[in-house]
């Protein structure tokens, strides 16, 4: 064999190699092949131990906590009215939500939800304000274990490792929100009229 055929073949030969070599490489780092998962972007906020998200589209601010003027009758998560910028909201303790009541003494946030609930404007009450977090989407395996209408809409891990619990506003809000009027009894036309 000419010197010159065996030279290119054995460049072919190793070009093969190298690109065998390339290719077992990238096969070994997946995650720069595949697409990123779909995220969803959260306000996160701390109560105690225990974090939650809400959909960072729900959340109008995060103000420091202020004073509330009490309902009389309100159940125990709910805190009283609170007024912000020419408006008033109803807070909701988020801790007492749970089960696990706030100390009210300590510092803590109001976070003012963007949408009113009929005539009715909520504010959550958190330990603290962690900031906007994305995390992947619960596992729908993860509904099985709640009650329906539970707020919890799932759970899902910060990049840190750490678990948060995805609220769902309307389903949190939905205890607290005033009763419907009762229908008016219709109308009767008097016999004889």
């Amino acid at each position: 064999m000419p010197k010159t055929l065996q030279t290119l073949l054995s460049f072919a030969h190793r070009a093969e190699r190298i690109m065998e070599e390339r290719t077992a490489a990238l096969a070994a780092r997946p995650a720069l092949l595949a697409p990123e998962a779909p995220r969803i972007a959260l306000l996160a906020c701390a109560v105690g131990a225990e974090l939650y998200g809400l959909p960072i589209g729900a959340v109008a601010q995060a103000v420091p906590q202020g004073p509330c003027a009490r309902l009389p009758g309100a159940p125990p998560a709910l805190l009283g009215l609170f007024g912000q910028a020419g408006q008033v909201f109803c807070v909701l303790d988020l801790g007492a939500v749970f089960g696990h009541p706030a100390d009210l003494a300590a510092p803590g946030h109001f976070l003012l939800l963007r949408q009113a609930r009929g005539a009715t404007r909520f504010a959550l009450r958190a330990d603290r304000v962690i900031g906007a977090v994305r995390v992947a989407p619960p596992d729908a395996a993860d509904d099985t274990t709640r009650p329906a209408g539970s707020p919890v809409a799932g759970h899902a891990r910060l990049d840190d490792g750490r678990l948060i619990a995805l609220l769902a506003p309307d389903r949190l809000l939905h205890p607290y929100l005033p009763a419907a009027p009762a229908a008016p009894a219709p109308l009767q036309t008097p016999r004889g009229a």
